[in-house]
């Protein structure tokens, strides 16, 4: 193998520091990574501690096996693995250590090996020993593309098929659709997190039954995720909508499953933000423990809520605050830099204790592995590393689909659409074939 000798490269990373900080995080003029096609391009990674502006012990070797450490959680958190890796580009501060590190390096590739270019190099971030970059080939499943919805965009509120309801357009482009969530979220509240995507789509939102504008709850059936799917299709037939993409965000994304079961002809894809297909009152056990103050004030408050003393309007207003103020910070991965674009998300969002308190009762218990293999849409699965419920359980989602990308953003919680914006509307836009 030639070794590059004479070859100098400065390392971008020299001024803008370690590449594994995600873009949203650092606000970095990169990304970690970028898809184009079916290849990867993973940005060079130096053998620093995850999170950290410190290279670890060891020399060129222990900053190797960090380095490729490093790139191996990179492509991990893009659904794919070393294995994937047909290209390798190495950065040596000291050529002559091309060896040592190489012993290394052969540990983590195994015959056939990547592709590779190694190259002396002078000025690596952090006064590393060695940089390294890749490229991975990954057959990614995608949509099937639709054509511009050509819809009119704005709200507004119609009889459909006997029912009052409420929707908004926004955006140009194919039509993705979003499911609601049946625990009692305004439109306002979705279009908060996913309002970049109408650069990109025609995304219609709708307010479930008794919410927003749309008609009122008359029966307890009426707040079920039942009634939110039968609404979904109502109102795509209404706009002529043969095919979509939908979108569903946690309990959204939970009712999706059910909804690409019934009617998967209708979904050119289903894209499931921060779902889990099972979960049971173990689970909550285990959140409590992980979160007793939080759990602690949740329970005070629904004490109050289920008190007697409280108008509706109260109630909401109650839950809202709640949410908003204490729960939803909670989940976020860093709540010091999301916080204030959480709220402003979340700003104008309507939201219901009746709707809450029956989504409660609805699924005490959930277990939708048995379907998932009876679903032949192509799906993207999104999962936050530092979601209340492990990524680990997401996957199950994504396994148990025949056609599904698994994709962890390794710097969000529950909100990933706002905690890692920019990844999260290139990811999805990629997914669905508009960019």
């Amino acid at each position: 193998m030639k070794r590059g000798l004479g070859t100098v490269v400065v390392s971008l990373s020299l001024l803008l520091g370690p590449v594994r900080a995600s873009q949203d995080g650092l606000d970095l003029p990169f990304s970690s990574a970028r898809w184009a096609g079916d290849l990867l391009f993973v940005s060079g990674q130096v053998g620093n501690m995850p999170g950290e502006f410190r290279l670890v012990e060891g020399g060129i070797q222990g900053e190797t096996r960090q380095a490729l450490e490093n790139i191996r959680d990179v492509l991990k958190d893009h659904g794919a693995s070393l294995d994937d890796v047909v290209k390798c580009t190495v950065m040596l501060a000291d050529i002559s250590e091309w060896e040592a590190m190489n012993r290394i390096y052969v540990e983590f590739f195994p015959p056939p090996r990547p592709a590779r270019s190694a190259l002396g190099a002078d000025g690596l971030a952090l006064g590393a020993r060695v940089e390294i970059e890749c490229v991975a080939s990954v057959p990614r499943v995608t949509a099937r593309p639709l054509e511009e919805a050509g819809l009119e965009t704005g709200s507004f509120t119609e009889e459909i098929s006997g029912r009052q309801i409420h929707y908004a357009v926004h955006g140009q482009g194919p039509p993705l659709m979003v499911v609601p969530n049946s625990w009692g979220l305004s439109l306002e509240g979705l279009r908060g997190l996913l309002e970049p995507l109408e650069k990109h789509l025609t995304v219609v939102y709708f307010d479930p039954r008794g919410m927003g504008s749309s008609g009122p709850a008359s029966v307890d059936e009426d707040l079920s995720m039942a009634a939110v799917r039968e609404d979904f299709h109502r109102l795509r037939e209404h706009l002529g909508l043969e095919m979509v993409h939908a979108l569903g965000w946690s309990n959204g994304a939970t009712n999706l499953v059910y909804l690409a079961h019934e009617r998967s002809e209708t979904l050119a894809s289903a894209i499931f933000v921060h779902g889990v297909p099972r979960f049971a009152p173990a689970d909550m056990e285990a959140m409590a423990a992980r979160y007793p103050k939080l759990f602690q004030r949740f329970g005070e408050v629904q004490a109050q809520l289920e008190s007697g003393d409280l108008t509706p309007a109260e109630q909401d207003a109650a839950m809202r605050e709640l949410y908003v103020e204490e729960w939803f910070p909670e989940t976020l991965a860093h709540p010091e830099r999301i916080l204030e674009a959480m709220q402003e998300a979340f700003a104008k969002a309507e939201m219901s204790w009746r709707h809450a308190r029956y989504a409660q009762q609805e699924v005490p218990a959930l277990d939708q592995r048995p379907l998932l293999g009876e679903i032949p849409v192509p799906a993207l699965v999104i999962a936050g590393r530092h979601d209340a419920l492990p990524p680990e359980r997401a996957e199950e989602l994504a396994s148990g689909l025949p056609r599904a990308r698994f994709v962890v953003f390794g710097d969000s919680g529950h909100f990933a659409p706002i905690e890692e914006r920019h990844r999260f509307v290139d990811l999805v836009t990629s997914f669905v074939g508009v960019r």
